[in-house]
């Protein structure tokens, strides 16, 4: 069997639907125009399944109710988010006879989908009910409209410490779903000729936040550190980053210089 036609997730691709097939049962699938998502078991630009089968509103009705963004008219939040937030989606319809028929078949496409693909598509609020594994833990985390607003708001050159604040997220979770999307092909990769060089004052000179630790700095963090003081306390008196001394304390604790505090 071929593939089916895709209109746009639109009112004017519903009704265009309507014009050329008029009020159908059966099931429709909502995919992403571009980009996929991340399944436990793969990528699909597949974002939502779900069914149309009474005879008085079909496949159409329930297009139109996702448009609207209400729950209480069977809308789908994610769908919904997608929308609002300015990406392009779009349908198909296999045909079926309506009531139970309808449902039936929508129960078989999510099995086919979650075999393939590990979890039924994201859209879904069943979805949610899925998603135990770590893999699939990482869906809660970035949900199509926490992806959007990242994305959004990198383009707009924000630091990943203001991105994190908007999302209530971790500066690590935030860094690690840019390097994802960055390898996606979805955002680029911000020019380091642009970035300005960050410097940290030290009486009348400054020290170039490209070249901070020199031998002597890490000797004297070493000398600080087994002093008994903590890293706010570190960091004022190097003038560096709190970030700069925590990942420089890990990295000489891997390598048995320090050893951990308890």
């Amino acid at each position: 069997m071929g593939k089916r036609k895709r209109y746009n997730f639109s009112e004017k691709g519903i009704y265009k639907f309507l014009d050329e097939k008029g009020i159908v049962c059966g099931v429709y699938t909502i995919y992403l125009s571009k980009g996929k998502l991340t399944y436990p078991k793969g990528k699909s630009d597949v974002l939502y399944i779900g069914k149309g089968g009474t005879p008085k509103n079909g496949v159409n009705g329930r297009l139109t109710n996702h448009l609207s963004g209400k729950p209480s008219e069977g809308a789908s939040r994610i769908v919904y988010g997608y929308l609002k937030h300015g990406n392009k989606l779009n349908f198909d319809v296999k045909e079926t006879s309506c009531g139970k028929t309808a449902g039936k078949e929508e129960k078989r496409q999510w099995n086919i989908f979650k075999e393939k693909f590990g979890l039924i598509p994201l859209g879904n609020n069943q979805a949610k009910k899925e998603v135990k594994s770590k893999e699939a833990s990482k869906h809660r985390t970035w949900t199509p409209n926490r992806e959007q607003t990242l994305i959004k708001l990198y383009r707009r050159g924000k630091t990943y410490a203001k991105i994190s604040k908007v999302l209530k997220l971790t500066p690590g979770k935030v860094a690690g779903k840019i390097r994802h999307l960055q390898r996606n092909g979805v955002i680029k990769a911000r020019s380091k000729a642009k970035s300005k060089t960050t410097t940290y004052k030290k009486g009348p000179k400054q020290i170039s936040k490209r070249s901070i630790w020199t031998e002597s700095l890490v000797k004297r963090l070493i000398k600080i550190y087994k002093e008994g003081r903590t890293v706010s306390e570190i960091r004022k008196k190097l003038h560096h980053s709190q970030g700069q001394v925590s990942g420089k304390i890990r990295e000489l604790q891997q390598k048995g210089i320090l050893k951990r505090r308890r």
